[in-house]
């Protein structure tokens, strides 16, 4: 039997509309994958180190052996606490002798200024004993501060994270022998696809899943970093935890997931 022209017609469509209906499908579920993309924070979900905000590499110039270290690796203490304690009897005898010395040096100028006043001394001789109190009296303050590094105070809440000294030994010079690291301000480095920062509302909420504890916990975006790989294209966000995070400590890692609807959408109207 032949069929009519628009008869055809019909039939061709429905047959076209039969093959092309999984292609639209296809399409459309690519389109959702894009928009679920755009509101995570990576495909898969990017990764994330938990950092201290305060950390410390301690080091000391002074000559002199330790005598008394106050805790050891995974010990907390807290911001004040004696760390480290270094033997400076030499250097409390020489400010000793100094302060004698300076106390000598006042009679002599206090001596030279009553002659100098009644006509019976020398001014030039007089200005040079004031000149060597004030040196005297520098060299005097530059001890007493250099004292002061003969104990090593702990600047904040903290835990030790690394010792490479005992007791008794003398430090090398500006090389680090104790590491200290707050726990109790922690912050989250994450690494993100650049085109996503756009996307990021201030204060985004995220969570976090850390790897060491299998917990998820909610933290805040607090700030991006300041410059874009060029190479992987990727850019530096920071956040915080929303609250106490129990059990996380500096150096654990995890996965992070951005909460969708804390995303800023893009502009409306294409403006």
């Amino acid at each position: 039997m032949r069929l009519s022209m628009p008869v055809y017609a019909t039939a061709l469509i429905a047959m076209l509309m039969a093959i092309l209906a999984p292609v639209a499908e296809m399409a459309r579920a690519a389109e959702g994958v894009d928009r679920r993309a755009a509101v995570e924070i990576g495909a898969p979900p990017s990764r994330g180190l938990v950092k201290s905000v305060h950390q410390a590499a301690l080091s000391s110039d002074l000559n002199t052996p330790i005598t008394r270290i106050g805790f050891r690796e995974g010990e907390r203490f807290s911001k004040g606490a004696v760390l480290v304690t270094f033997d400076c009897g030499r250097q409390r005898f020489e400010l000793a002798a100094l302060q004698a010395q300076v106390k000598e040096m006042e009679v002599t100028v206090e001596a030279s200024h009553y002659l100098t006043r009644n006509g019976a001394g020398n001014r030039t001789e007089a200005d040079i004993a004031k000149a060597r109190l004030a040196r005297a009296r520098a060299e005097w303050s530059a001890l007493e501060y250099r004292l002061e590094s003969c104990v090593i105070v702990a600047p904040f809440d903290g835990v030790v994270t690394e010792l490479t000294i005992n007791t008794h030994e003398i430090p090398q010079p500006s090389r680090p022998f104790l590491t200290i690291s707050g726990y109790r301000d922690l912050e989250i480095e994450i690494i993100v696809p650049s085109r996503l920062l756009g996307m990021l509302a201030d204060d985004a909420i995220i969570s976090f899943v850390v790897d060491e504890t299998r917990r998820s916990y909610g933290a805040r975006i607090v700030r991006t970093g300041g410059a874009v790989d060029p190479v992987s294209q990727t850019m530096k966000i920071y956040g915080v935890f929303v609250d106490e995070a129990a059990g996380v400590l500096p150096g654990m890692s995890g996965t992070a997931h951005v909460n969708g609807d804390r995303i800023a959408g893009p502009p409306v109207g294409g403006q």
